[in-house]
């Protein structure tokens, strides 16, 4: 075991993209558990795009604060524990932040989480973690589509969306995916075998929506940000759907709120 903690903090909040300025690499004694407590190494972490909405303002959790860890899901092993339900060697997830170490009681706004048997760390953080569960969710019980339902998914191409393309496709829809340029969205119809792509142009105009989308019911599952200004409606009057990870431009300063979404 390392004799020392490593963390990366917060140091400043990003003006556009995020670069390497804005953090600075820290190293501490390595925590001590007491009773009711374990202590976890972390191997993986999540680098996900609502982390640069994280660095900058209050969103459904306050910012991170200067100074403090960065904030991100992550993945590793017990090493220590004087906690009932979690023993040395355990696999587990939670929201540990960006540092070597961790010492928790399993509790938070995302508890810790035992990883099954034959589950890689990646699979843990992407299919079974956050961003597999919004897809599972988002689209299943909040779109709800049908068999033969058209799915327009935008941000395609990203984590959250891939799976809910992959998961419409299962449900026996017609899936087209949104994403910005012809290499991912060759992605989409090549590896994902989607039924119809639409490339971004400008950041708020999907070219070719209209052409690939048919009429009758449509869903869609909004699983990035920004300002989507071509409602779906505008193409069926029957479509509905869920904005399941609406949210500002990843380098903005201060919210923006979502276009068309109710027009």
């Amino acid at each position: 075991m390392r004799k020392n903690n490593g963390q990366w903090i917060l140091k400043s909040r990003p003006q556009g993209l995020v670069e390497r300025v804005n953090f600075e690499w820290r190293e501490e004694p390595i925590p001590t558990i007491r009773d009711g407590q374990f202590l976890v190494r972390n191997l993986w972490f999540s680098c996900d795009p609502t982390q640069r909405l994280w660095m900058q303002f209050d969103t459904y959790i306050p910012a991170v604060p200067l100074g403090d860890v960065m904030y991100s899901m992550s993945a590793g092993q017990v090493v220590e524990s004087r906690h009932a339900d979690f023993k040395p060697g355990d696999k587990v997830t939670g929201a540990w932040g960006w540092q070597d170490y961790t010492v928790t009681d399993g509790s938070g706004l995302v508890p810790a989480t035992k990883i099954p048997a034959g589950v890689d760390f990646p699979t843990a953080l992407s299919l079974f973690g956050i961003t597999g569960l919004t897809a599972y969710f988002g689209l299943l019980d909040l779109a709800a589509p049908q068999a033969g339902d058209v799915v327009v998914v935008s941000a395609a191409a990203g984590s959250t969306g891939s799976f809910v393309a992959q998961i419409a496709k299962l449900k026996g829809c017609r899936v087209i995916g949104i994403a910005g340029g012809e290499k991912k969205c060759t992605f989409l119809t090549k590896d994902l075998s989607l039924d119809g792509r639409s490339i971004i142009v400008a950041r708020t105009s999907p070219l070719g929506f209209a052409n690939c989308a048919r009429t009758g019911s449509m869903c869609t599952s909004t699983t990035s940000g920004g300002r989507f200004s071509m409602p779906p409606w505008e193409t069926s009057p029957s479509a509905h759907g869920s904005w399941c990870a609406a949210r500002s431009p990843a380098t903005t300063t201060s919210p923006t709120c979502l276009q068309s979404a109710t027009t």
